[in-house]
């Protein structure tokens, strides 16, 4: 029995098709529901269905528009990792790489990845570089590497991102953190401070600069900022890593030790 959720979907989509005159606007709720139930068949039937009908005005309303044309086809294609789109030949041609924009095929790249499938997470990306070298598709290679483990390539990636960018906060966080898991604070801590030069008031910035610099120095100070700072990180996964980098700091006071990991409890 098909979800609910998806059933009305469905229905509703015929309704804009049929009746309501709107193909397009039923094209975008069967993606939706086959992004909420991917291996359920009735979507994937409704669009072939909506395909085969009123092809000629999906046409015209996709022309011209090409980044919703991969994000569209990124939906409905997510449930079949296994296949390798980026290869497809009309990635390469010149008409589609005239009409879209890098970062279209870059967010795609999402899709594989999310699914351990970082050939075709490459592949894309590789795609993205065709049409346009930007900071976007240099992230998405260095999350794929990062993904994979490779964190030698991660931070290279991530360096080609700052190159593209060099202005961007989070694009300093990013590598400061994959600098922490290759166990150089040193740099981490260098990288953060770079990142607050950008945006000094940011909470993710100040929290990991002051987390690198008490890993690298025992700063009694800086441990007492990441406890203060703590509270208001939302990523908790983030904030314990955070804590626990700085609670492996040299010749820190146990008694703060013991406060910043009862944070890390809480």
């Amino acid at each position: 029995m098909p979800n609910q959720s998806v059933a009305a979907g469905v229905g509703l989509a015929g309704v804009m098709a049929h009746c309501g005159g709107s193909p397009v606007g039923a094209l975008k709720l069967l993606v939706g529901a086959i992004a909420s139930a991917p291996a359920a068949p009735e979507p994937y039937a409704a669009l072939a269905e909506l395909w085969r009908d009123r092809r000629s005005e999906l046409e015209e309303s996709l022309e011209g528009d090409m980044d919703d044309a991969v994000m569209a086809l990124g939906s409905v294609t997510g449930a079949r990792p296994e296949v390798a789109r980026g290869a497809a030949p009309w990635f390469g041609d010149e008409r589609f790489l005239d009409a879209v924009s890098a970062e279209a095929p870059a967010a795609m790249a999402r899709l594989p990845r999310a699914c351990g499938r970082y050939e075709p997470a490459f592949a894309l990306c590789d795609r993205a570089d065709a049409v346009d070298r930007v900071m976007w598709t240099a992230v998405a290679r260095a999350t794929t590497w990062r993904v994979m483990g490779d964190l030698d390539q991660a931070a290279a990636a991530f360096e080609d991102a700052l190159r593209l960018d060099c202005v961007n906060w989070s694009l300093h966080l990013d590598l400061a953190d994959v600098r922490a898991e290759q166990g150089d604070f040193a740099a981490a801590a260098r990288l953060a401070a770079q990142g607050l030069e950008h945006e000094p008031h940011e909470v993710l910035l100040r929290a990991a600069a002051a987390a690198y610099r008490t890993r690298l120095s025992g700063s009694s100070n800086d441990l007492r900022d990441l406890i203060a700072l703590a509270p208001g990180l939302a990523n908790t996964t983030y904030r314990n890593q955070l804590i626990d980098y700085a609670c492996a700091g040299p010749k820190l006071p146990r008694r703060l030790v013991a406060e910043a990991r009862r944070i890390r409890k809480n």
